[in-house]
């Protein structure tokens, strides 16, 4: 871990970044290894009442933590993923293939 400097009684530096000409910064490995950043993870700064800037973390979902969250689970005898996958697919196949032939004719 490198040098920290002591910034304030209450407050320690852990980390520099440099703004580029778009705006970003990249965190500083040490910084990101104390918040367990990973790709995806977002950010968020918050301005306290007395003026000093907070950085939060608030880590990416993935698919499973939304699908436990809301306990989505298949409908009773659904059958497997893959068949459920395969029977969507055939479905839309059969309806594009009706749509690319154009209204019946009598």
């Amino acid at each position: 871990m490198a040098a920290q400097k002591k910034v304030q009684a209450d407050a320690v530096e852990i980390g520099k970044a440099k703004v580029t000409s778009k705006g970003q910064i990249t965190v500083p490995g040490s910084v990101r290894d104390q918040l367990n950043l990973v790709a995806g993870d977002h950010l968020e700064f918050i301005r306290t009442a007395t003026g000093r800037i907070e950085v939060r973390t608030r880590k990416r979902k993935s698919i499973l933590d939304v699908a436990a969250k809301f306990q989505l689970r298949a409908p009773k005898g659904a059958g497997t993923t893959d068949e459920m996958i395969d029977r969507a697919i055939t479905e839309a196949m059969a309806e594009r293939e009706l749509r690319s032939r154009g209204p019946a004719r009598k």
